[in-house]
């Protein structure tokens, strides 16, 4: 008898509780706080959708596929005064010859693209239709003269990436080529350009 007198004592406070009438369109899964409840029926019935976390990076127009991925030797950037320069000595020389900062890669590009220090993300897509990631840092910028019809882009052959790199320890396919598509993780067309907040 005690036991369904608690269960009566609880049942009434938990309706006390969450003052809510349920039905059948409406899905509440257990709000944390008893306005929840309310609030969540109202979007539910209004039709209101919360608004969307804004995007951590800003697109940027992809013109070239750029599947070639040309590099730049670290010590041709000598300017000891210059961001390239104080960037390039903040990496570190990994296995495959390509310059880090943490799981960034140093990379030259455009000053379209973007300026040197921020970060960008190219989304690579292989023959397969398969998309990966490559996250960069920009540590050097392309000379105006360099890119095609001084835009500021692309080289003159359409590459958009130059990686940063030490030559020596590059793989003797990538350094054969002058291409970085032979390292793993460089290949693929670049389908997307994302210059992170």
């Amino acid at each position: 008898m005690k036991k369904w007198i608690a269960a009566g004592m609880i049942a009434a406070v938990l309706a006390g509780t969450y003052p809510v009438q349920v039905t059948a369109e409406t899905t509440i899964t257990y709000p944390r706080y008893p306005q929840e409840a309310a609030h969540q029926i109202y979007a539910n019935k209004h039709k209101i959708t919360p608004n969307p976390k804004p995007k951590a990076y800003v697109n940027v127009p992809v013109y070239t596929a750029g599947e070639v991925k040309k590099y730049e030797d670290f010590r041709c950037i000598t300017d000891a005064t210059s961001k390239a320069y104080k960037t390039v000595q903040k990496s570190t020389v990994c296995a495959d010859g390509t310059l880090k900062i943490g799981d960034r890669s140093l990379v030259a590009v455009g000053t379209n693209i973007g300026r040197v220090g921020q970060k960008i993300d190219f989304v690579l897509q292989d023959a397969e239709g398969q998309k990966h990631v490559l996250k960069a840092i920009i540590a050097d910028s392309k000379r105006t003269d360099d890119t095609k019809n001084r835009a500021n882009y692309c080289g003159w052959d359409g590459h958009l990436i130059e990686a940063i790199v030490c030559t020596e320890a590059l793989p003797a396919k990538s350094r054969q080529m002058g291409d970085l598509s032979y390292n793993a993780g460089w290949a693929g067309r670049i389908v997307e350009i994302r210059r992170v907040k």
